[in-house]
């Protein structure tokens, strides 16, 4: 249990972690950048972060949003095209399993391809 109004420590003083938590929780709404003391720790850059977002106005927010949902569509087309990528060569090692006279069930244990697409292969 801690009461904030009694912890009175000064940015100098803190020595622990938790003491730096107390602080940031406490102090939050008044800092207005990161204290040198806390740009050890990515987490407490992060909460930093956040907790300027109360002062933005809604034009910041959006542009905010905005660039968030950028980021998240970036990482989406990514991951999508790894994915592809990733599909393309065990379809390539299924061709290459199928001409080297590999039997299907040993293809699909291989590649984690589907019986029928392996199937399908047969033919190209």
């Amino acid at each position: 249990f801690i009461e904030l109004p009694k912890f009175n420590k000064k940015l100098n003083e803190l020595e622990t972690v938790l003491d730096k938590w107390i602080y940031f929780i406490k102090e939050a709404e008044n800092l207005e950048m990161i204290p040198k003391e806390f740009e050890s720790k990515e987490e407490f850059i992060e909460a930093f972060k956040i907790a300027t977002q109360h002062t933005w106005d809604k034009k910041e927010m959006e542009v905010y949003d905005y660039i968030g949902l950028k980021a998240y569509d970036e990482i989406h087309a990514l991951d999508t095209a790894e994915k592809k990528g990733a599909q393309k060569a065990k379809i390539e090692i299924a061709k290459n399993l199928l001409k080297a006279g590999v039997d299907v069930d040993t293809i699909q244990i291989s590649t984690g391809l589907d019986i029928e697409t392996i199937e399908n292969l047969k033919g190209l």
